[in-house]
């Protein structure tokens, strides 16, 4: 049986056609349904940033809008709190002769001063007060609080200078506090400065040397010197 050739054509022309192509919808929905992103003028983020946040003010004492390092309150003079005992009152005037003397110079002079790791801060004696006076020191007032022999304690006017100090080849800053109603009280190196020179004491052995180099040790000094008298006054920090 022969094909029609129309019929034969007919088939070739469906088989050109091509397939219907489907479009897969895009994640979260249909094309229809799917709402455009966010544009670009608008900010992801709220117009202010500062919603939510604490309201500034003083860490150290709770000031309201001021940081501590412009807090008018935290910028007074700052409290060193120390302790005195009824022995170290005792002692002020004492002729004895302490055994940790070290020799050291300030502006030239010799001197030998009495050390305790036991004290907190460095205290210049009264004629060393007015040595360091003689040469244009100038003092600036700092508050400190004293425990008397006592228990009470009272907050009082000190004075501070920072002055250098020579020993064995160091040039030490240190800082001295002088009590202006103390009379005849001596002058005493505290764990200040100490600390800052790397100094170890050894009273049994009547040595000292310096951390980094143990094997060079000193003597202490047997006998004060005439310049500036030198004895020890203890000025403990409040356990």
């Amino acid at each position: 049986m022969k094909n029609n050739p129309n019929q034969t054509f007919k088939k070739k022309e469906e088989f050109r056609k091509p397939f219907p192509i489907k479009k897969s919808p895009p994640v979260g929905g249909s094309y229809d349904n799917h709402s455009p992103g966010p544009s670009r003028t608008v900010p992801r983020f709220p117009s202010s940033r500062t919603e939510g946040r604490k309201p500034i003010q003083c860490y150290g004492c709770g000031t309201p809008g001021v940081i501590k390092s412009r807090c008018p309150t935290c910028k007074r003079a700052n409290e060193t709190v120390t302790a005195v005992n009824c022995m170290t009152l005792s002692n002020l005037n004492s002729n004895s002769d302490p055994s940790s003397l070290i020799v050291l110079r300030i502006f030239g002079e010799k001197i030998a001063v009495c050390a305790d790791t036991g004290a907190s801060h460095t205290i210049a004696g009264e004629k060393l007060f007015k040595f360091l006076q003689e040469r244009d020191i100038i003092f600036e007032k700092k508050i400190i609080s004293l425990m008397m022999a006592d228990g009470i304690r009272q907050t009082i006017t000190a004075l501070s200078a920072f002055v250098n100090l020579y020993i064995e080849g160091k040039v030490i800053p240190t800082e001295f506090l002088v009590l202006p109603e103390a009379k005849g009280n001596k002058t005493l190196l505290g764990r200040d400065f100490l600390n800052a020179a790397g100094i170890v004491l050894d009273v049994q052995g009547g040595k000292w040397y310096f951390a980094e180099n143990p094997r060079r040790q000193y003597e202490f000094f047997k006998k004060p010197l005439e310049e500036i008298a030198i004895s020890a006054f203890e000025l403990r920090e409040d356990e």
